[in-house]
């Protein structure tokens, strides 16, 4: 019976076992069939964009130019009046040293005469004239030595100088080496000098000069 059942079992293995025929066919068939695609890998999702989130810069303010200073405006110095104004008149000559007193009395200016050069020098220790009118040629000290005293005296370095003279234009480079406003020549016309006189300015704030001459 053992025997047997072996048998049976050999029986069935063989039915089970492929033939070589069985084993040909499978060969031919697979080699017919192409074979299948390994499945794709599914593609890596993209990534995702880094936003860089940038913080509003913060507003430049706008440059603007520095205001200038203001510079409070001063008002304009007082001027003396003519009835204020002090003109010294220095010349030898009594006949001119006359004349242009009138002449600048008529104009309401205050005159001062001198008889020469030294004569005005000694006036000068208490008087501080506005203007200064000279002859050239006169004794003891003479126009551009007057002139000279002038500008040496820090009260009187400022004061304006007119000269008259009978030899203008030999005095004239000179006079203005010493700071002489006006050379006028002798007789000297009238209206040149009040004309140049009342061009002057003289600041009301001036110490005032001696009383007047007539």
């Amino acid at each position: 019976a053992a025997d047997r059942v072996i048998a049976e079992e050999l029986a069935r293995r063989r039915a089970r076992a492929p033939t070589p025929e069985d084993v040909q066919r499978a060969l031919a068939q697979r080699r017919a069939t192409p074979p299948a695609e390994a499945p794709r890998a599914a593609p890596a999702a993209a990534a995702a964009p880094v936003i860089e989130r940038v913080a509003p810069a913060s507003p430049v303010p706008e440059s603007r130019p520095a205001a200038a200073p203001v510079v409070p405006l001063r008002p304009a110095p007082a001027l003396k009046t003519p009835q204020e104004t002090v003109i010294l008149v220095v010349d030898d000559s009594k006949m001119v040293r006359l004349k242009t007193s009138r002449l600048l009395a008529t104009q309401g200016y205050q005159v001062v005469l001198a008889s020469d050069g030294q004569d005005a020098v000694d006036q000068l220790r208490t008087l501080r004239p506005d203007l200064v009118i000279t002859d050239v040629d006169m004794p003891r000290l003479d126009g551009f030595g007057l002139a000279r005293h002038l500008r040496g005296d820090p009260r009187t370095a400022g004061t304006p100088v007119v000269m008259i003279t009978s030899a203008e234009d030999r005095h004239r480079p000179e006079a203005a080496a010493i700071g002489v406003g006006l050379v006028l020549g002798k007789p000297y016309p009238e209206d040149a000098l009040l004309a140049h006189v009342a061009g002057l300015r003289f600041p009301a704030a001036a110490p005032a000069a001696a009383e007047a001459i007539a």
